[in-house]
């Protein structure tokens, strides 16, 4: 049974999801607040769901609901102090809610002497308000590690812990964003357990009907696992896009052969493999049209810059703090070009910025966070711009 807020929901009758291993119908209904029962096929496989209400003044927008094989515990209060948390047991997926903008939730669980454990907090990409903070403390409220954001605004924390024993995991507010985080709806999920995690892949992409081999960054991840591809209205039969999970490399990356079908659709498709917890981090690949190249060091200099080609997908890597990749173009008089960067869009936890330079190194244009169609927070660069003159410039 879940508890919807919003506003117009007292004529909602209708409760529709966009699988059919899950669903669901509408209980009762008052202006501000929608009670739904809800039921998940045995079968259904983990991971994110949406769904809709329905009434006769149309469908609402889309909330997210997750499938999960791990135990669902719902929070509990109070469980604001040292001398009450409440207890869970690894792995378990939780649904919290911060009553107050003073408000502290606090988990206790066992860790084992050299268990190594993740601390994955769902909020942003759940779709919630709630910025949180989460810390991992002593019974006595000493700090053993925190974070306060890795995606977005949503804490992750991957820690081994030295000896057994009882620990507390504490989510707290952070700060207040835009519209305040003094309502009731500050809801999240904590993931407590390990389960494969996607961190990073090179390249992002592939031209469709190509075959690549990829770096794949992750834990907890088995050698030789088949990874799938998935789409959004697409059934994974139907994508023409396959890979396998091959050895893992000195540098802790696994290897992945990726195969196209001369007839996949281009776009974005989900990393997947089997995953109980329902909170494998999103991780896209890319399929285009245009020709790819990959980035080559050095180019961290004008005199370094590499040459590109007009119309195409460049796939690039930040190897260190402080790299720069420049790349040198050709243009005509008149010209209209628009360079876009595509990483935090499709999971990468790179904040970027552009700048366009003329051959005396005149800076012409130059952008950090792109304003992206709603995306109310956005760390991919974008310059759309016209040249006047023919000649060489830098990006």
């Amino acid at each position: 049974r879940l508890e919807i807020q919003g506003e117009f929901l007292d004529a909602a009758s209708q409760l529709l999801f966009e699988s059919d291993d899950v669903s669901g119908s509408v209980v009762s209904t008052t202006f501000t607040k929608a009670i739904v029962d809800v039921a998940v096929s045995p079968d259904a496989a983990p991971g994110p769901r949406r769904f809709r209400l329905a009434s006769e003044r149309g469908v609402s927008n889309t909330v997210l609901f997750r499938v999960s094989r791990w135990p669902t515990p719902v929070e509990r209060e109070p469980n604001d102090d040292l001398d009450s948390p409440m207890p869970v047991v690894a792995p378990a997926l939780i649904s919290g809610r911060l009553q107050t903008d003073q408000d502290v939730d606090l988990y206790r669980f066992h860790a084992k002497a050299g268990e190594r454990l993740q601390f994955n907090v769902l909020g942003a990409r759940n779709g919630t308000n709630a910025d949180v903070s989460l810390a991992i403390l002593y019974p006595d409220g000493r700090e053993v590690v925190h974070d306060e954001g890795r995606f977005i605004w949503d804490p992750y924390l991957d820690h081994t812990f030295e000896a057994a024993g009882d620990y507390l995991a504490a989510v707290t507010l952070t700060r207040m964003p835009a519209g305040g985080q003094s309502r009731s709806d500050l809801n999240y999920q904590i993931a407590i357990g390990h389960s494969p995690f996607f961190w990073s892949v090179f390249p992002m992409g592939a031209r469709q009907g190509s075959s690549s081999e990829l770096t794949l960054r992750g834990d907890f991840l088995k050698v030789g696992i088949p990874v799938r591809f998935s789409a959004a209205g697409l059934p994974p039969v139907a994508l023409g896009i396959e890979g396998d999970l091959g050895e893992r490399c000195s540098s802790g990356d696994y290897r992945l052969a990726v195969r196209m079908r001369p007839t996949t659709e281009p776009g974005a498709y989900d990393f997947e493999v089997n995953d109980d917890s329902g909170t494998l981090a999103p991780l896209k690949f890319i399929v285009g049209e245009l020709p790819e190249v990959n980035e080559a060091e050095p180019n961290d200099t004008v005199a370094q810059a590499q040459p590109l080609p007009r119309a195409v997908t460049v796939n690039g890597r930040m190897d260190r703090d402080g790299d720069e990749d420049l790349f040198r173009i050709s243009v005509e008089a008149g010209a209209s070009l628009l360079f876009q960067v595509d990483a935090e869009k499709y999971g990468s936890v790179l904040d970027s910025s552009l700048s366009l330079l003329d051959v005396a190194g005149k800076l012409l244009a130059s952008n950090d966070d792109a304003k992206w169609p709603g995306r109310a927070l956005n760390r991919d660069a974008l310059i759309d711009f016209k040249f006047k003159e023919r000649g060489d410039y830098f990006i």
